[in-house]
């Protein structure tokens, strides 16, 4: 394998996982150890946004592990993994989510921790180590925080979340309340977007007893532009579920003014859904009062029942 450790994130990245990347990316090599941040596909909007505002470069693109190195920020699972990745790949893991699939075959760097964004974790790792963090890393964490928390308001998030959120905004000194605001206009940006490409914005493929159910999020301050084509969209979920041999696929379409979710789901035994969930489906779909959270409030569920 390479000297060099690449640090990326999952497929489908969304802003804490290219920024935790960019960021673990940073701390190896101020210790020391030669490391390059990557991205699996595209970045989204919001990242675009993030990236820009704070004068950093996109990572490089890597979509295979072939005789690389591998530290994997933001999940733990195989299937969220680059193409031809082995066990003798990977050689650490920083995650903020369940345990996943994936496995190692020697001793391996493992932090985890239930903290509301990975980069949160890092900001920990930094202090750990005595490593200043430059003002642009800063800006990536305060935005990696925000995304992955909506702004705070989820249910993921922590006091200790709070707490870097403030102590980073501080230093910056911006308002985490206006940026964030700033922040998800860029995210809530679907215009100029296919139905398959809002889909893939951000979204998950994670295995269960039963078979893999891929879970999409939105995170919108308008839920029309989607609502209106709800039809097109449970077409489309239905066409990708067919052609990956998913059990299900399931759509959050989250509003993070009125703090809830649209609940899209398509699947051969819709039933077995709303039992998980504890919802009611009518046309494909149920808003749920103060769902926020893919993480916290529905992979525990669907876990449980389709374990």
């Amino acid at each position: 394998m390479t000297d060099i450790v690449y640090v990326v994130g999952h497929k489908n990245p969304d802003t804490d996982s290219v920024c935790s990347a960019i960021l673990y990316a940073d701390l190896l090599n101020k210790r020391g150890i030669e490391a390059r941040a990557a991205v699996q596909g595209q970045i989204n909007n919001e990242t675009r946004f993030v990236l820009e505002r704070f004068e950093t470069e996109i990572p490089e693109n890597l979509t295979d592990a072939t005789g690389k190195a591998i530290a994997v920020v933001d999940h733990s699972e195989i299937e969220q993994a680059p193409e031809n990745f082995e066990p003798f790949n990977l050689v650490a893991v920083v995650d903020h989510h369940k345990l996943g699939t994936l496995q190692s075959s020697s001793p391996i760097t493992y932090v985890a921790a239930p903290l509301g964004s990975t980069a949160s974790i890092i900001y920990g790792m930094y202090a750990h180590y005595g490593v200043e963090i430059e003002t642009n890393l800063k800006g990536l964490m305060l935005a990696s925080i925000l995304s992955d928390t909506v702004i705070l308001k989820s249910p993921t998030t922590t006091e200790q979340d709070k707490k870097i959120v403030e102590q980073l905004a501080d230093d910056l000194g911006i308002s985490y309340e206006a940026f964030g605001k700033e922040q998800f206009n860029a995210k809530a940006d679907i215009s100029g977007k296919s139905i398959e490409e809002v889909l893939e914005i951000d979204s998950k493929v994670y295995g269960t007893g039963k078979g893999k159910i891929a879970i999409s999020q939105v995170e919108l301050s308008d839920l029309k532009p989607i609502l209106a084509k709800k039809q097109e969209y449970l077409t489309k979920m239905r066409e990708l579920m067919d052609r990956n041999g998913f059990l299900g696929f399931m759509l959050l379409v989250t509003d993070i003014i009125n703090e809830g979710s649209e609940l899209l789901i398509v699947s051969d035994n819709p039933a077995e859904f709303e039992i998980a969930l504890k919802i009611k489906l009518e046309g494909g779909s149920a808003f749920v009062p103060g769902l926020m959270s893919r993480k916290k409030q529905i992979l525990p569920l669907i876990d449980a029942h389709f374990k």
